[in-house]
């Protein structure tokens, strides 16, 4: 066997190689977004959503509370959709007696009539792994590029953050939908 070929054979390995790796380093998700419902007439939709690239405490479930009621855990890769009258809003989320006091958060949300929202609760610690931080991108040329979303801020514990209705689809699909408990009398 020459040399020229072996040469060969071990770059073409190479080069299989590096395609699956540059596979490696891209988020998976299923292909169709899941279609989330849409604020009617008066009333106002608040999703909120705890991601399941979310690597932080994912064992940790805080109950989700509007104004003071509880709606229900908000476990790892959990979403829940709220109707809710338009105006000011206390959103905040209390650690359960095992969980990391980062979960203990509060925000007062303002929704008008007839719009829906989209909230994530987002730790700022996450660990920069390729699988949730790398995209591959085609760039000039047709090179494939990666660009780094969401570096980290080094703020620490959780956060509530507004995302845009495309964002919230593909992050909710895939995801566990919440029923709100009785007692917080928010309608779903």
């Amino acid at each position: 066997m020459r040399l020229d070929s072996c040469i060969g054979a071990f770059r073409f390995c190479l080069g299989i190689v590096a395609v699956l790796l540059s596979g490696a380093c891209t988020t998976t998700k299923p292909s169709t977004p899941i279609s989330l419902r849409q604020a009617v007439g008066d009333s106002s939709v608040a999703y909120f959503i705890r991601p399941s690239n979310d690597a932080v405490h994912r064992w940790d479930n805080p109950t989700l509370e509007v104004n003071g009621k509880p709606i229900g855990e908000m476990s790892f890769a959990t979403y829940v959709a709220l109707d809710l009258t338009p105006g000011s809003h206390l959103v905040s989320l209390k650690p359960g007696p095992t969980d990391s006091p980062d979960w203990q958060i509060g925000a007062e949300i303002r929704v008008d009539a007839g719009k829906t929202y989209y909230f994530v609760f987002w730790h700022q610690r996450q660990p920069a792994r390729a699988p949730e931080w790398v995209v591959g991108l085609y760039g000039v040329a047709g090179h494939l590029i990666y660009q780094v979303l969401n570096p980290p801020s080094g703020k620490d514990g959780v956060q509530l953050e507004i995302i845009t209705r495309d964002l919230a689809e593909y992050s909710v699909t895939g995801l566990r939908e919440i029923r709100p408990s009785k007692e917080s009398g928010v309608a779903r």
